[in-house]
């Protein structure tokens, strides 16, 4: 796992994140989750990771994220994030947020 902190070199052969260190995001709403998860598990697949039942209490909810870093175990090295609601105890991806509500916090020291 790397990790991508704000103001990092980036190496431009892979792709770069699409969300930084201090974003805020808003995850998306119950409604998305119960009507595309599978009915007898309770796991959403999406491209790169899944999103499970245990994520659903943050559903709806604002997020700041935390962490940004490649999954360097899977074949595409995807981006993934963690976010300060769940105390980074989940890997999150760019499907699971709102695109249309991410927005960006000015650094305090900028």
């Amino acid at each position: 796992m790397i990790n991508l902190k704000k103001g990092a070199p980036r190496n431009p052969i892979t792709h770069l994140p699409k969300l930084e260190l201090g974003q805020k995001v808003t995850i998306k709403s119950l409604e998305w989750y119960d009507s595309n998860k599978n009915a007898h598990t309770g796991v959403l697949p999406l491209s790169t990771e899944s999103f499970v039942s245990d994520m659903s209490e943050y559903c709806g909810k604002t997020a700041t994220i935390v962490d940004v870093f490649k999954d360097l175990d899977g074949v595409d090295d995807n981006i993934m994030y963690r976010i300060d609601l769940d105390n980074r105890g989940w890997n999150w991806t760019d499907e699971m947020f709102e695109p249309e509500r991410v927005e960006d916090v000015k650094d305090p020291e900028e």
